[in-house]
């Protein structure tokens, strides 16, 4: 499956205006706007959140799953999809985050 045809399966996110990543002292990390050019990073999170309840490897490796063949433009252009890089940093590394929906 495509990038947009996973898209299509996941929960809507309309009520959703944040995702919030925070470590393990509960500190923002980062937070994934319900803006344009952020939505589909926005609801695979929102997604994520909703199946695992927070970010660890496994999670971030469905998240990998989910973001097809955007996963290959990030390793072509590290830095180009920051919350690419980041599930890769979490599968890699074997860490947690902790997510929330606002």
């Amino acid at each position: 499956m495509t990038f947009l045809e996973h898209l299509e399966q996941l929960p809507a996110i309309e009520q959703v205006q944040a995702v919030v990543l925070l470590d393990s002292d509960g500190k923002e990390v980062v937070r994934i706007p319900n803006a344009p050019g952020k939505r589909g990073s926005l609801k695979i999170y929102h997604a994520l959140l909703t199946q695992y309840g927070a970010l660890t490897p496994e999670a971030a490796q469905k998240g990998l799953e989910w973001f097809a063949e955007k996963v290959d433009e990030a390793k072509e252009q590290p830095g180009a999809h920051p919350n690419i890089d980041r599930l890769f940093d979490i599968v890699e590394n074997k860490t947690t985050l902790s997510l929330r929906a606002e």
